[in-house]
């Protein structure tokens, strides 16, 4: 799909949203001055915990489709400023516009163009390549920052050479159980029961194994080996 003469990927299909959506880092790709945003004052909901406020609303050209089974309109969209695995999402206004049908069990989705149906096919490598980035910027974004005030008092009696440096190791990293203390809840009762293995084609278990692969490239799982 085309936006503003950009080929966009990560897109979301969504035909539950009332709302075409183009996000901030997406929206700076394209190079399009700000000037050229329209105000909005009502808020968003339903992206995250909280209210959204638009940056600003601004029609693009989309083209879907290739050749004569295409087809290009105007559409509007609210550039958010927020984290997002995806670029753009497609909402019920642009789809309607379009008369687009949408197949989430063929990943396909088919509109009237100027010659017979164009269509659009849902890539599941490409959605998993989207994944795997937010999975790495989000595990980035994982830092903690302190800026609070002193416990010890609002002045230090000496200074920072004659502090004591403490090496960090997984020892001292580990939080007490008189912390934290993670329980599982399960009645000593009952007998022990290993869950049958789910066979799968050989698609699937080669889609398992990369997903499998991307997540511990980045440290969001790890393996674990339990006894028979």
């Amino acid at each position: 799909m085309t936006i503003e003469n950009h080929n966009e990927y990560c897109i979301l299909v969504d035909i539950g949203s009332s709302a075409n959506v183009i996000y901030s880092e997406a929206f700076e790709r394209m190079v399009v001055p700000r000037s050229h945003l329209r105000p909005v004052k009502t808020p968003m909901h339903g992206f995250v915990e909280e209210k959204v406020i638009s940056e600003g609303t601004i029609s693009l050209p989309v083209t879907a489709g290739e050749g004569k089974h295409q087809v290009t309109l105007m559409v509007d969209f609210l550039v958010v400023n927020i984290p997002s695995v995806h670029n753009i999402i497609l909402g019920r206004p642009s789809l309607n516009a379009m008369r687009a049908v949408v197949s989430t069990y063929h990943l396909m989705m088919k509109f009237p163009a100027e010659e017979g149906i164009g269509y659009l096919r849902g890539d599941q490598r490409e959605a998993r390549r989207c994944y795997a980035i937010a999975v790495r910027k989000e595990s980035i974004k994982q830092v903690l920052a302190v800026n609070v005030l002193d416990p010890r008092g609002p002045t230090r009696d000496s200074s920072v050479e004659d502090l004591e440096k403490v090496p960090l190791d997984e020892a001292n990293l580990r939080i007490s159980p008189e912390v934290l203390v993670h329980r599982l809840n399960v009645e000593p009762d009952h007998k022990l029961v290993k869950q049958k293995r789910r066979p799968f084609d050989a698609e699937r278990y080669e889609a398992i194994a990369e997903e499998v692969s991307i997540l511990l490239d980045v440290s969001f799982i790890k393996e674990v080996y339990y006894p028979d």
